[in-house]
């Protein structure tokens, strides 16, 4: 595997995850990548994961942000071309974990409900909050709509009649099952399932939205605002031992969380600034 195979590999995986509607964290990420890819990132050239998502990030594939739990998360862009053979993956702008667990997790039990002005979610309830004309009930898509998507796609794909698979669907925890079995049976399938309930539960909860009169902007994640750059832009270097000044100076105003963040070969940090050698 080439290194722009390997890209379009991390690419399709992130693509095909349910989770990265609502923003895939890039721990998550890093165990798929590792689970289902070979070779490790460092292996294409890549010191660390982050590295690798910032090169998707420039291609105008993905886009990194921290989520709702200020952790590094990733969410997919419109792909331009896609393969002959498959439809591009349709782009949105990401929705919040919140509300996609309220429409579809079987868990945790009880009613689900949305603030009109707000967009706050309040799940594992018995009545409606108060004052209850600012609340909105979320009904769940249940088990029976997203086996019946299911059936479509296999039907789709030429699998309605796989024994193995339909069993699966019947399983009590046929969320797990089902795409467990897809996995086994027919990797590509498991990611085109993947994709295809993200679109179905997207769509279902943007008509959620207008039936309810609910603006569909407090249901997806707001993109953080950029940080404004403090100081003066820096000026054109003139030389290498300037440009080496420049960087150790801006190194040193730096905070430890932010230095930590940097990529540094590992054969640098071995030096020991009082060695002979």
């Amino acid at each position: 595997m080439t290194r722009e195979d390997y890209l379009a590999a991390v690419f399709k995986l992130i693509q095909a995850d349910a989770r990265s509607v609502a923003g895939l964290k890039a721990s998550t990420l890093g165990i798929l990548i590792l689970r289902e890819l070979p070779g490790h990132w460092k292996t294409y050239g890549f010191w660390s994961l982050k590295e690798l998502l910032q090169e998707l990030e420039r291609r105008s594939l993905v886009r990194l942000a921290s989520d709702t739990q200020n952790a590094l998360a990733v969410w997919p862009k419109e792909v331009a071309v896609a393969a002959p053979d498959r439809p591009p993956f349709k782009a949105w702008i990401p929705m919040r974990k919140d509300v996609w667990t309220a429409f579809v997790s079987a868990l945790p039990l009880g009613r689900r409900f949305i603030e009109r002005t707000s967009g706050a979610v309040r799940m594992s309830l018995y009545d409606t909050p108060q004052p209850p004309n600012q609340w909105v009930e979320i009904r769940r898509i249940g088990d029976e709509a997203q086996k019946a998507w299911a059936r479509e796609f296999l039907d789709s794909v030429g699998a309605g009649s796989n024994g193995e698979l339909r069993e699966a669907l019947g399983d009590a925890s046929w969320y797990v099952k089902f795409p467990q079995t897809l996995r086994q049976t027919n990797l590509e399938w498991h990611y085109q399932w993947n994709r295809t309930r993200s679109e179905r539960v997207f769509d279902h909860v943007q008509r959620w939205c207008t039936e309810s009169s609910i603006d569909q902007t407090l249901v997806l994640q707001t993109p953080p605002r950029p940080t404004a750059l403090l100081g003066a832009i820096a000026p054109p270097l003139s030389s290498n031992e300037g440009a080496r000044k420049q960087v150790l100076d801006a190194l040193t105003r730096m905070p430890t969380e932010e230095l930590l963040n940097l990529s540094i070969p590992a054969k640098y940090w071995a030096l020991d600034p009082h060695s002979n050698s």
